[in-house]
Parts: structure tokens; C-alpha cells; sequence
């Protein structure tokens, strides 16, 4: 018979029974116990259980989880009745840490086995095996060994047998037998590899270099391998198939220019200039475009394109601003020497009267600069002038006029400032000739040496920097114009 209780009793006898884990709900049943103490009995229960259906459930033993406690700790208690780890052979463990112990027992001399010595001993003797062996008899023809004499500082007395070699004071037979390379066992090596060629552990020259298949420059070597010429206009690094067991995977032996034989790859990765982008072998150049960027021709671009923020992010390269009695044909053209794309909304343009003033023009459209490209901004032409129909990225309004005698071009970006953040302007005087009869219909343009400054937004601000555009068939833009609005300049 099975009978349900809570009594606390029964529960000890269900865990002595089950072995740590309580039947909860079911028991056998037992009489109820005897009054005591005025308390009321309580009575037997003898209702019948068919089965023991109660489920088994794990008692906790009350005790909090231990996390361990080493930080800071070698060895020791970790607090929670293990051990923050073991020290290594000879070594003991001092404050929870392991510390070396010198094992000098039994020796005269030599290491201690912490970076010590043990004793040194005198000028006429030498140290072998823990020992101060004298040198007295070394010599005479005979290998004292319970002098310990031995091939380590006797050689003459102790000499070791063909084939063999004195090694950390013991004759040593080299372990060169079917090896090409590697350590001898010795101290010494079966054999060294030709440059750019690895050791295998089996003593075969056969691990192709680190190098193997970087893009060499004519007349240098690789850290590792040999730069080789297996196409006129291609050197890679790499290894002579006679250096090595077997080309590795993707790779054959073919001849080079010189009818040498390399391990030539299947296919040669081209990743010249790219950041991105696939590298025709079936791979891609560099590690990806992060967050926000997509690769675009090879270069990661701002999936939205930013605007600029720093000066020389774009720069002026070419300026008409005396295009002759009809001013409505004055435009300036603008570079990003970046790799990324620039969006010039946003941002504004103003002459000086319009800086002066905190009153330029803000661009009202989209406006992109490639990265490597030009744009034109200018004025909008009548249709009835053909002779300035420069293809402008941007029409400003009349409000913007460039005088002849001085003026100033600017293009800002952003909100620190009341117009923006300056990322470049020109300025310019009656000195720089637009003014001149000489140069009218002449744009001005930045020279190729300026170009190539290191910050050329500054190098232009200087007229030495500059050239007029000469007239040539492939500059005239109309009747007297002259220019290269869009494109590379022109002049030196």
C-alpha cells in the first residue's frame, strides 16, 4: 500500500531508498505516530495508490556554485578545491606562483637548471657532466673517463670514431640518411635548400616559399622564393621545379624566358590598383568593402556618395573667366584625387562678393565627382551663344559674375561655418592677365607639375602654378575659346 504525505521523516527514509533522489508523492503507508505533547494525531492515511507515478526529483544540497579564483595565479588553490594549474619539472610553487628551484646536488659545476651555475672551477679544469675534471693528463694519449675526460675538452685523448662528431661533450653519429636538409642530430644540418625552398620534417626539400606567387619587380628578389619571368610583362615569385619534390597544387612546371623550369601558377591573380573586386583567378582583391561601401570598378565606394569634408577633397583645376564680351560663357572645372566619390549637393559655390557677403550660391542637384574625374560648374549659356556650349555639370545664376581685374572661386562643404568648411578657393588679381587682350578666350589651367603636389589645393593658390591653355586645333571650344573643361590639362 502507497499513501501520499508530507512528512519530512518519510522524505529521509525515500532518500536513503532512492539513492538522493525523492519520490515525490507516493510512500508506503505507515501508522500515524502517537500523540505527544497535547498534539492531536494525526490520523492514518490508507487510501491505496494503484502505481508510483511521483516524479524523481534531484535535491539541492544547498550549496552555492564556486566559481574558481586564478586570475593572478600559476599554481595553488583556486578556492573552490582545485588547483589554478601545475608548474613544470623542478619547479615549485612559492605565493601561487611557480618558481624555479636550482637542483645542484651532486654537482661541482655547470647549469642549475634556473639560468645559474653550481660553481665554477679552477683555470687548470674543465667542467663535464656536473664535474671539475682536471686537464693535467689531457694529452697523453689515453681517455681518463673516470677522470671524465671526453672528446668535449680532451679531443687528442678522446677522440671519436670515423663518421662520428664531438657533440655537448659525447662522440655523435649524424642522422643524415635519407635526408636533403635539415638538423643532423648533431648540431649540424644534412644539407641546406635552394633559396625560397622549405625543409620538409622528413629532411626533403619540399615546402614551397612564402612568397609564392607575389608580383616581383624587375631586378629584385623575393623574400623568399625567385622572381622569375615567365611572361614578358609578368614577374612572380617562385621556385625551380629542380628544387622541388612536386609543384604545388595549381601550379606546373613551365618555362620561363631564360628556358629555365618554375612552378608556374594556372593562373595569376591581377590586382593592380584594385581594392576589390574579383581577381580574374576566381578569387577577389583585398578583404572587402566594410559597411555602407560596395566595390564600384574595382574601388570600394560610399553606397551613398558623401559630400566633401576636408580641404582638397576636390580642388580648382581650370578657370574661364574672361571668355571675351560675353561673360554668360565663365565656368571653373573641379578634380577628386580621391578614391571615392564625392556628391557636391549640398555644398555651396560664391566670387568673393558672395563670400564676403556669407551669401553663396547653394548647388540645388545632385552633382557627383568620380573618384579620378573632373566636373565643370558655370553659368548658363543662352542657346543663341553656340561658342561657349561647355557641357556644365552645374548652371549658377548671374548672381555669380568672375571680374577680370580680381576675383575670388570657392566651393564649401558642410555646417561648421557659416558657408560651410572650405575645401578650396582661388584667388586671383590683375597680375594673373585675364584682363590682358593676349589671353582673352584663354582658360587658365593648372599645370601638370602642380597637379602632382602633395597638396595641390595649396599649390594652386600661387599664379606660377598655373598655365593659359594654347591654341590648338583639339582646345577650341568655339569662335576665340579656348579650353579642356572636363578633361586633363593641356599646358606644361
Amino acid at each position: 500500500m502507497y499513501a501520499c504525505s508530507t512528512d519530512s521523516r518519510l522524505a529521509v527514509g525515500c532518500l536513503a531508498l532512492l539513492g538522493g533522489l525523492l519520490a515525490v508523492g507516493c510512500h508506503p503507508a505507515l501508522p500515524a505516530p502517537a500523540a505527544e505533547d497535547g498534539l492531536s494525531p494525526v490520523e492514518e492515511v490508507t487510501q491505496p495508490a494503484t502505481e508510483v507515478t511521483g516524479e524523481l526529483v534531484e535535491l539541492d544540497s544547498g550549496k552555492d556554485p564556486c566559481d574558481p579564483a586564478c586570475e593572478g595565479k600559476e599554481c595553488g588553490d583556486d578556492g573552490c578545491g582545485g588547483e589554478c594549474g601545475p608548474c613544470k619539472e623542478g619547479w615549485t610553487c612559492e605565493d601561487q606562483l611557480c618558481k624555479c628551484t636550482a637542483d645542484c646536488e651532486g654537482k661541482e659545476c655547470g647549469d642549475d637548471g634556473c639560468g645559474g651555475e653550481c660553481g665554477t672551477c679552477p683555470d687548470d679544469h674543465h667542467c663535464t657532466n656536473g664535474q671539475c675534471a682536471s686537464k693535467e693528463n689531457c694529452g697523453n694519449g689515453h681517455c681518463d673517463v673516470e677522470s671524465n675526460e671526453n672528446c668535449g675538452w680532451c679531443l687528442q685523448d678522446c677522440p671519436c670514431p670515423d663518421g662520428e662528431s664531438c657533440h655537448e661533450d659525447a662522440c655523435c653519429k649524424a642522422m643524415c640518411e635519407g635526408k636533403d636538409c635539415g638538423e643532423d642530430g648533431c648540431g649540424g644540418d644534412c644539407g641546406a635548400c635552394s633559396k625560397g625552398v622549405g625543409c620538409t620534417e622528413a629532411g626533403k626539400c619540399g615546402v614551397p616559399p612564402d612568397d609564392l606567387g607575389d608580383k616581383c619587380a624587375y631586378g629584385t628578389d623575393c623574400t623568399s622564393g625567385v622572381c622569375v619571368t615567365a611572361e614578358p610583362s609578368l614577374k612572380i615569385c617562385t621556385v625551380k621545379c629542380a628544387d622541388i619534390e612536386k609543384c604545388p597544387d595549381n601550379y606546373n612546371c613551365k618555362p620561363d624566358i631564360a628556358n629555365n623550369l618554375v612552378c608556374w601558377p594556372d593562373c595569376v591573380p591581377d590586382c593592380d590598383g584594385k581594392e576589390c573586386g574579383e581577381d580574374g583567378c576566381g578569387g577577389v582583391c583585398g578583404d572587402g568593402c566594410g559597411e555602407g561601401f560596395s566595390c564600384q570598378e574595382g574601388m570600394c565606394q560610399p553606397d551613398v556618395p558623401v559630400m566633401p569634408t576636408s580641404p582638397g577633397d576636390v580642388f580648382i583645376t581650370e578657370l574661364m573667366a574672361h571668355p571675351g564680351n560675353d561673360d554668360k560663357c565663365e565656368w571653373f572645372e573641379l578634380y577628386n584625387p580621391g578614391p571615392v566619390e564625392f556628391e557636391l549637393q549640398g555644398c555651396t559655390i560664391g566670387d568673393k562678393q558672395l563670400v564676403e557677403e556669407n551669401t553663396p550660391h547653394s548647388i540645388a542637384q545632385s552633382v557627383p565627382v568620380a573618384a579620378g574625374g573632373y566636373v565643370v560648374i558655370g553659368r548658363k549659356a543662352p542657346d543663341d551663344v553656340p561658342a561657349c556650349q561647355v557641357d556644365v555639370a552645374y548652371a549658377y545664376p548671374s548672381g555669380i559674375q568672375l571680374n577680370n581685374k580680381g576675383d575670388l572661386v570657392q566651393i564649401a562643404c558642410g555646417d561648421e561655418l557659416v558657408g560651410g568648411q572650405v575645401i578650396d578657393e582661388v584667388s586671383f588679381d590683375q597680375s594673373w592677365g585675364f584682363k590682358g587682350p593676349s589671353n582673352l578666350g584663354l582658360s587658365l589651367q593648372l599645370t601638370v607639375e602642380a597637379m602632382g603636389e602633395v597638396q595641390p589645393h595649396i599649390a594652386n593658390d600661387v599664379l606660377g602654378s598655373w598655365c593659359w591653355a594654347p591654341k590648338i586645333e583639339q582646345l577650341l571650344l568655339g569662335v576665340g575659346l579656348w579650353g579642356s573643361p572636363g578633361g586633363e590639362t593641356k599646358c606644361q
